[in-house]
């Protein structure tokens, strides 16, 4: 690609967190001949580094001597804010949802299990992916837990978060993957969903822990899950992780773009 880059003005968005060489997906590559390419690409070929998170950032400068300067954190965004608040809904406990893909790495039977133990909390499940069958049977066995498939219309999206109180991501590290952001955290908050999600790179520096939401281990979700399944979030968090849900409008994120790409 340098070679059609050559006489552009080149932005680079990543949100890439792993920047010391002790992982990178082309392992057929020696290590130390890849970093050198992307050393002379960060460095001579790129006019300013955009990271999705600080911690990107923090890697990218620590690892390749980047000038603080030359690197700016743009976090990914979303169109539009859920309005209003949150329904009331008729159970006396709180209620759970889960959207994203329906695959193991989100720690997605791991909740099937514990609502399946516990048929007086509901769990609302959207999305698509290969473990579909088996969510449509948990479903069909548990009354309390309802699949709604996927949904693209933003505003039905929207009423479905504004119907529960918590927001389950439960992701799990693999060998070539962990949470780098989580839009679906973010739109879930811009509604006053308060979140739940595992310590990997991007919800860490979404959710600020016990002020808008809560990070847990990966091995610590479900006995966090367990001690908190009774406790409606009070007025205050719903409303703290709302307003940081807000920040991540598009029309608040384009002006960190434009302070760069305006001059």
């Amino acid at each position: 690609m340098r070679r059609f880059l050559r006489r552009h003005y080149v932005f680079y968005h990543t949100s890439w967190p792993v920047w010391d060489g002790s992982f990178y997906p082309k392992k057929k590559f020696d290590g130390k001949w890849l970093k050198n390419l992307w050393y002379n690409f960060l460095k001579n070929d790129v006019a300013h580094i955009f990271s999705v998170t600080q911690f990107a950032k923090s890697e990218l400068m620590v690892n390749y001597t980047i000038r603080k300067d030359k690197i700016s954190v743009v976090y990914h965004s979303y169109e539009t804010a859920g309005s209003g608040l949150r329904k009331n809904t008729t159970s006396a406990n709180p209620c759970f949802v889960y959207v994203g893909r329906l695959i193991e790495k989100k720690g997605l039977l791991e909740l099937l299990d514990f609502f399946k133990e516990n048929p007086n909390h509901f769990f609302t499940v959207v999305g698509d992916g290969h473990l579909k069958q088996k969510v449509e049977e948990y479903a069909y066995m548990h009354d309390n837990i309802k699949y709604m498939g996927y949904v693209n219309d933003k505003e039905k999206l929207m009423e479905i978060y504004k119907a529960n109180d918590y927001f389950l991501l439960n992701s799990k590290r693999v060998e070539k993957w962990e949470e780098l952001f989580g839009m679906v955290l973010i739109e879930a908050m811009s509604c006053g969903v308060v979140p739940i999600a595992t310590n990997h790179v991007g919800p860490k520096e979404i959710v600020d822990h016990a002020v808008n939401g809560y990070i847990t281990t990966e091995e610590g979700f479900v006995p966090f899950l367990e001690s908190i399944k009774n406790q409606i979030p009070s007025a205050e968090l719903a409303a703290s992780a709302k307003e940081k849900g807000k920040r991540f409008l598009a029309s608040e994120i384009k002006e960190n773009w434009r302070a760069i790409l305006v001059r």
